[in-house]
């Protein structure tokens, strides 16, 4: 039930000198990488698998001798039906075999890296470059670090490179951002907890169990008569101390409720301690529910009975409301 989902801001330190920084938003897959740094070229990657990745590189004006430093990250869905961590070394090998392709002399050493307790690849390369027929590159001796991982639905590979006359400076420096990506997105996918097995999640312990069952009787019934299918999950406060758009929409992407066919998922976030309230809507819900309707369910529906502590009163009457709009003329 994605309408939008906000992966974060890379701010990326890099050993290249370039005259301007503008920041550039880049969609993929549902997902809004917002990277502070203009690139170069984006494009469309195949490697050999089933869906189209695309790739993000920055690389400067060429110096005097024709050379200049590279970053690309390039990103893949994981296929349905693959198990990400498995798909994860197909990944790799796929992408390295394009990087040598291009090389002469290739000499690779791989191993295995732990960031934010999530195995990446990591490859160190030398090998000399071939000329690109448009005149691109220049041939020359370079080296390069990739480092790779994958989260539930992302593959990425990140990708720095630079001849040898620079890249003892420049290739390490380029390294720690790669991993400062790698360790935001193992961040941002750590802290989505599994998906809720009951239609109402009481974390914060502020219902009794005949308030869950009532309300679970509730969302059943909208579920039944084909309105939307709607959770509610309630919590002491935002995991990690995420920005809450940030947190509810990448959780709401990763459970997947609601209907394939219509996408019609509703999801009530409650965040107790943090006195924070939203509701996530698919794409089927959102025409039915505007962003003003859900901000005044929340302002006049849930707040007042939030103020009293009346927690399973005011979820009652966002339901009713969410219904009547649901609701057929």
């Amino acid at each position: 039930m994605t309408r939008r989902l906000l992966c974060g801001t890379l701010l990326l330190a890099l050993a290249i000198a370039h005259p301007s920084r503008a920041e550039q938003k880049h969609v993929f897959a549902g997902r809004e990488w917002t990277i502070d740094l203009p690139a170069t070229y984006t494009n469309e990657s195949s490697a050999e698998l089933p869906e189209k990745g695309r790739t993000i590189g920055f690389a400067p004006d060429p110096r005097e001798d024709g050379s200049r430093p590279l970053i690309q990250v390039t990103l893949f869905p994981v296929p349905a039906g693959e198990k990400p961590a498995e798909f994860l070394d197909r990944f790799a090998e796929l992408v390295i075999g394009g990087v040598q392709r291009r090389r002469d002399d290739w000499k690779v050493e791989r191993s295995a890296i732990d960031v934010a307790g999530r195995r990446h690849v990591r490859y160190a390369w030398t090998g000399v470059t071939v000329p690109a027929s448009d005149g691109a590159s220049i041939r020359a001796k370079a080296r390069g670090i990739m480092l790779l991982g994958v989260d539930d639905e992302i593959a990425y590979a990140l990708h720095t490179q630079d001849i040898d006359d620079y890249a003892q400076k420049t290739v390490p420096a380029n390294e720690t951002f790669l991993k400062t990506f790698a360790l935001h997105e193992a961040a941002n996918a750590a802290a989505i907890p599994p998906a809720p097995e009951r239609r109402v999640t009481d974390l914060a312990s502020v219902l009794s169990a005949e308030e869950t069952a009532a309300l679970e009787s509730e969302l059943e019934s909208l579920d039944q008569r084909r309105l939307a299918q709607m959770i509610i999950y309630i919590a002491p406060s935002v995991p990690s101390r995420q920005p809450l758009e940030d947190f509810t929409l990448r959780a709401a992407n990763a459970w997947g409720v609601g209907r394939a066919d219509v996408d019609d998922g509703i999801i009530l976030f409650v965040f107790i301690a943090d006195r924070k309230v939203r509701i996530e809507l698919g794409e089927g819900a959102a025409k039915m529910i505007s962003d003003d309707a859900a901000a005044r369910i929340i302002a006049d529906d849930i707040a007042p009975h939030f103020r009293r502590k009346e927690y399973a009163q005011g979820l009652h009457r966002a339901i009713e409301k969410i219904e009547r709009l649901l609701k057929p003329d």
